[in-house]
């Protein structure tokens, strides 16, 4: 399906305006659409899109689902930075029980077999 006339950036910009928990969590699994949207496509502008959809989730919720869901953007588009993979370092720590998140920074973190480890333990 080709569609040519959806304005990425128009969508964004409204998700943007608003606030609360409830349409958070649905701008969260918006922003996982427009990754695929990229992974299926390689169309940059869903990347970019994706990436500051990511960069107001990390503001507004500061939460560490919302900068791994950014740092995913980043790893696509250009790769980690050193501080980056520290911060992913940091979340594992923090994150002792959660092992969702923890399977999510070793991906990014190109480690495979903790990533396999704590993908058994969901």
């Amino acid at each position: 399906m080709n569609v040519s006339n959806l304005d990425v950036k128009f969508i964004v910009g409204e998700l943007k305006k608003i606030d609360n928990q409830g349409h958070l969590g649905r701008v969260t699994l918006t922003l996982l659409e427009l990754i695929k949207a990229y992974d299926i496509s390689e169309n940059v502008d869903f990347l970019y899109e994706a990436i500051d959809l990511a960069m107001w989730l990390v503001e507004t919720k500061a939460d560490d689902v919302a900068l791994i869901n950014l740092y995913q953007c980043f790893f696509r588009n250009r790769g980690l930075t050193e501080e980056e993979e520290n911060k992913l370092d940091d979340i594992i720590e923090k994150n002792t029980g959660n092992y969702q998140i923890k399977a999510a920074a070793y991906i990014l973190l190109n480690d495979s077999s903790l990533c396999s480890r704590a993908s058994a333990l969901i």
